[in-house]
């Protein structure tokens, strides 16, 4: 059976109460005396968070690109970070927790969304008005063509293709900053900017910049590159 928009929606607003009553649940606790937090109440909310980030992500593209860009768009993501990227090993437990807990809700998001079929628009059928041509026949058609990519911006987005590209920022206020993997093309700042107006690259926001958020290739993205 084919999953909806709507049945999207309703995942979505369903992650976003659960985690909406764990920060609740955990705010009484913390203001309660006779209720003290304990880590099942930290842990519950790091799991509720995880849960409805990708949800998060989704509404939010969504809005700007429509479900069927967004649905496409994280998958592909979600996909080649679990399959390119290692699990986090890092001295701190509760950072390799936090990690766990984003990947299993990343494997979630897409069991959700694996049959989501775009809704299909309805016919129209034209009228006697909209058949008859409203130019006279000799006027030009204006077109309006994709603008092709500078080759700095070709640079960037073979980097980003190819994962090695994160934005991070040291504490809040300080500069964002760019890193890009060893032997990879350095990316200015005002280039990934106009990737992002174009509409050919975006951030993944489901982490902090402080732990870096990676620079990710749309699918119109891919298709600049590899007609350059």
């Amino acid at each position: 059976m084919n999953t909806t928009a709507a049945d999207l929606q309703l995942i979505a607003d369903n992650r976003f109460r659960h985690e909406a009553g764990v920060r609740a649940d955990l705010a009484a606790a913390l203001t309660d005396p006779d209720r003290p937090a304990t880590y099942y109440d930290a842990a519950s909310l790091l799991k509720a968070t995880a849960d409805a980030q990708p949800w998060h992500n989704l509404v939010r593209l969504a809005k700007s690109k429509g479900m069927d860009y967004a649905v496409t768009a994280l998958r592909e993501h979600y996909t080649r970070n679990l399959l390119e990227r290692d699990e986090t090993r890092s001295t701190s437990a509760f950072a390799n927790e936090a990690d766990r807990l984003d990947r299993e809700a990343q494997r979630r998001f897409l069991a959700d969304t694996e049959f989501f079929a775009p809704e299909e628009q309805p016919e129209q059928k034209a009228t006697a008005e909209e058949v008859e041509p409203t130019v006279p026949a000799e006027q030009p058609t204006e077109k309006t063509d994709t603008p092709r990519p500078t080759p700095a911006q070709i640079k960037a987005l073979d980097t980003i293709a190819n994962a090695s590209a994160t934005v991070r920022q040291t504490r809040p206020g300080s500069p964002m900053a760019i890193t890009t993997s060893p032997g990879r093309a350095k990316i200015r700042w005002d280039v990934m900017q106009r990737l992002q107006e174009l509409g050919w690259a975006h951030r993944d926001n489901s982490t902090s910049l402080y732990r870096g958020q990676r620079m990710l290739i749309t699918p119109a993205g891919r298709t600049a590159l590899n007609n350059a």
